[in-house]
């Protein structure tokens, strides 16, 4: 059967329309949600990629985000500060935890031979004054040696009169406010003994 001279013939040709122009807004919304819808692509064929490489091998992926993070920084200072600028001021807009700047000297292993220092005195006031407060403590360390976890477990299970100062603690008062301690562990730093 002969479809030649039918409606739907691929011979036959229908005049394009006029007067399908599209606003200006209607196109610019268009090229927002391409270049949206495009760029939600490629994150999930990123994100596949890198879940396969760190698969097939997770310490060398380790190693090579992180020289790429540092060859990243080192080139751009300025946005490194420019982002740590703006997540702490985002962080203390938010008031989601009250944090003041802590630029208090901690004593180290190395110093406990000059307990009696004004410098000592200085930072057990600023102990005790967390621990009058009543309130509880998130003590972040970054980079902290490997051989002063051991000090830092024993110094999470005591309360926080037990760690600083030498006073007893008032059971009965009911102030006994809790210290967290956060820490990133420093592992390529080796212990000195």
């Amino acid at each position: 059967m002969h479809r030649g001279s039918s409606q739907f013939s691929s011979h036959s040709k229908e005049p394009i329309r006029s007067g399908l122009e599209i606003s200006s807004d209607i196109l610019a919304m268009n090229t927002a949600l391409r270049r949206e819808r495009d760029h939600e692509v490629d994150l999930t064929k990123s994100r596949k990629h890198r879940a396969k490489q760190r698969t097939a091998d997770p310490i060398g992926y380790a190693k090579r985000v992180t020289a790429d993070k540092a060859a990243w920084a080192q080139k751009n200072p300025q946005r490194v500060l420019d982002i740590a600028a703006r997540v702490k001021s985002k962080a203390k807009d938010s008031n989601r935890f009250f944090y003041e700047d802590c630029n208090e000297p901690f004593t180290s292993q190395s110093a406990l031979d000059s307990l009696k220092t004004d410098k000592h005195a200085k930072q057990l006031t600023l102990a005790e004054q967390f621990r009058e407060e009543g309130q509880h403590i998130l003590l972040f360390i970054n980079k902290i040696f490997r051989f002063a976890q051991a000090k830092l477990s024993m110094m999470d299970t005591l309360s926080p009169m037990l760690v600083y100062s030498q006073r007893p603690m008032d059971d009965e008062a009911g102030v006994r406010p809790i210290i967290t301690l956060q820490t990133i562990y420093d592992i390529l730093e080796r212990s000195p003994v």
